[in-house]
């Protein structure tokens, strides 16, 4: 079986393993399925803060911190909050599959793009003029990497789907993990260097190294 069940508590933290939490639920070193449920993020105005909040919630939990630490509304919870959302946001991983310009699509809003209908700012969503598209307009790519395929890019920067494409499933999304002694310090930084070079913000490299297929080469500009 490819992907791999881990229990938050289980050793070998940042997994290697292309893991996924017992109950869906955001946490550093795994694999969120946004097509399925996922616990607290679904009680969330914005779908994008809840994602953060509960992937740095679980890293509270690991370090047997306070809540306060990650949803506090203090200078240092918020840096950690900002940090974090640009760590999952900026992933190259992320971007190349997932990557748009409009940030309605992205749970920021512009009203001058299609699809505004939310409150957040403009670039909340965006880093580097870049986010990620939440709508479910996407390959269901938990299934194609079990396949052994790789993950499989079907929509265009603007966030609209590519022609011919019948993407319908929402984001499968890795958690960057973090260093945990960094974290309780308030900082934010990788846990590890990968044997491919990659930081521990992105995948682990039985993701990464596979690539991403992007039938109309869109995305090497982000």
């Amino acid at each position: 079986m490819f992907w791999k069940v881990v229990d938050p508590d289980a050793p070998g933290y940042p997994w290697s393993v292309p893991a996924l939490h017992p109950v869906n639920f955001p946490t550093p070193g795994m694999f969120v399925d946004l097509d399925k449920r996922v616990p607290y993020v679904e009680l969330q105005e914005n779908e994008l803060d809840g994602i953060v909040r509960a992937a740095l919630l679980s890293a509270a939990i690991f370090t047997k911190m306070s809540e306060d630490h990650v949803l506090a509304k203090t200078s240092a919870s918020r840096r950690l909050r900002k940090a974090y959302r640009e760590a999952l946001v900026g992933g190259r991983w992320h971007r190349v599959l997932y990557g748009v310009t409009n940030p309605n699509w992205c749970g920021g809003s512009d009203p001058a793009q299609p699809g505004a209908q939310h409150d957040g700012k403009a670039d909340h969503a965006l880093v580097d003029r870049v986010g990620l598209c939440l709508e479910p307009r996407h390959a269901c790519n938990r299934d194609r990497l079990a396949q052994g395929q790789r993950a499989l890019r079907t929509v265009l920067p603007g966030g609209t789907p590519t022609p011919g494409a019948t993407g319908r499933c929402k984001p499968l999304l890795y958690m960057p993990a973090m260093d945990l002694a960094a974290f309780r310090e308030g900082k934010l930084v990788p846990a590890t260097t990968w044997p491919n070079g990659q930081t521990s913000f992105e995948p682990p490299p039985a993701i990464f190294d596979r690539g991403v297929q992007d039938p109309l080469a869109l995305t090497p500009s982000f």
